[in-house]
């Protein structure tokens, strides 16, 4: 179990050491720091069109007239981009709006951030401090794979406790970690960034067994889950419990911009933002953002999401009949294609990318090193033929 537990640490200059190569060749390949422009629905660089494969507007809400009409009425009642100010001292109210429909919506209670990131950089140094254990530390673990955004506060965490690491879906040591101490805070994903799902119902097990808090990030599965695309952690309670956080980002298939902290009813929000650092900054979430949000959200509110959920679904099966991948089958939307070497990689994404299609290549650090693939994302938006062409361009370049 001793290298199944490990004490948090961090080495970012080993990690830049390693990658830097990496993120050069792709650089180099033109593969990285596109400049493009929108052309309906395909994006243009210079003369070339193409598809953009590693959008995470899942759901094209984004691309919606309600989206699109609700900013253009902001922007014509000559309304500030924002007000310049802590929105703990005075805030717009369009966030207030915006804050009370989610928490109607979903029946839990709501902080709008600027960023899924801003939102976890707020909440986790909070947790470690005590706060919601009446300042008795918690001992914090980290999932192995949870995204980078969250790892990145780790040091913090370290700072104010005792901060573990833990392999992805290891539910037998963090059981361990809850059997010896008291409070214990657990940092995951709901879906992966590169694919998957976590062990959410034995997480919510231990949790129930062992009083253990449990932060979700859901920022690949908000709206893409739910029938008011609530995500996957929300319809697993009935009452939303104080041990659980969901850190929500409305940049992906919401079809905005900014994030979220879901929460229970029994906390005081207020205090919370007040107290949780880049949450009471100066900094705050923009009026135009605010009206996407708002008009993203009358999507969710009417239940049209479920009809591009459904849209999401046959897109999916159609690739997974075709392509075989180890996410085929997931309803989440991403899929890795593995590549055999970063050189492999290169030469595969430089042919479909010349060929009408961008699909991320993907290395260390974003995955394990030694491994290598391009990540590609389906659309409810794409067409069907788009897909059919995507699926032989990659039975070319794997035969």
């Amino acid at each position: 179990m001793e290298n199944q537990v490990r004490p948090w640490k961090g080495n970012l200059g080993k990690m830049i050491q390693f990658s830097k190569k990496n993120w050069a060749l792709m650089h180099d390949s033109s593969l990285i720091y596109l400049t493009a422009k929108a052309k309906g629905r395909k994006l243009v660089e210079g003369e070339h069109e193409f598809i953009n494969m590693v959008s995470c507007d899942y759901l094209g809400i984004s691309s919606l007239a309600v989206v699109n009409n609700e900013i253009r009425r902001i922007l014509d009642e000559d309304m500030p981009v924002n007000l310049s100010v802590s929105s703990v001292r005075i805030q717009s109210s369009l966030l207030k709006d915006v804050e009370s429909r989610f928490e109607n919506l979903y029946d839990i209670k709501c902080l709008i951030s600027l960023s899924a990131s801003e939102a976890s950089s707020a909440l986790l140094p909070l947790l470690a401090s005590g706060y919601f254990h009446d300042f008795d530390k918690p001992v914090m673990v980290f999932d192995k794979q949870a995204h980078f955004s969250l790892k990145y506060i780790a040091p913090i965490c370290m700072n104010e406790t005792l901060t573990l690491e833990i392999d992805k879906d290891n539910m037998q040591a963090l059981e361990i970690i809850c059997r010896e101490n008291e409070n214990v805070v657990y940092v995951t994903d709901s879906v992966y960034s590169l694919g998957g799902e976590s062990a959410i119902d034995a997480i919510i097990e231990l949790q129930k067994k062992y009083n253990l808090y449990v932060v979700f990030d859901e920022a690949h599965s908000t709206s893409i889950y739910g029938d008011h695309g609530e995500g996957l952690i929300r319809p697993k309670y009935k009452e939303f419990p104080k041990e659980t956080f969901i850190i929500s980002s409305f940049n992906k298939a919401f079809g905005a911009a900014g994030g979220a902290i879901f929460m229970s009813k029994e906390y005081n929000k207020h205090e919370i933002k007040t107290l949780a650092g880049p949450l009471g900054w100066s900094q705050c979430i923009s009026n135009p953002v605010l009206a996407a949000i708002k008009g993203a959200l009358t999507v969710h509110e009417s239940g049209y999401v479920r009809e591009l959920q459904a849209e999401l679904r046959k897109k999916l099966q159609l690739f997974d009949e075709k392509i075989k991948t180890k996410q085929s089958g997931s309803l989440a939307p991403i899929r890795i294609i593995p590549t055999k070497s970063l050189e492999d990689t290169k030469n595969k994404a430089k042919f479909l990318f010349e060929n009408g299609y961008y699909l991320a290549p993907v290395y260390f650090p974003i995955v394990p090193k030694d491994t290598y693939g391009m990540r590609v994302m389906l659309r409810a938006d794409l067409q069907i033929q788009e897909i059919d062409k995507l699926i032989l361009l990659l039975g070319e370049i794997n035969d």
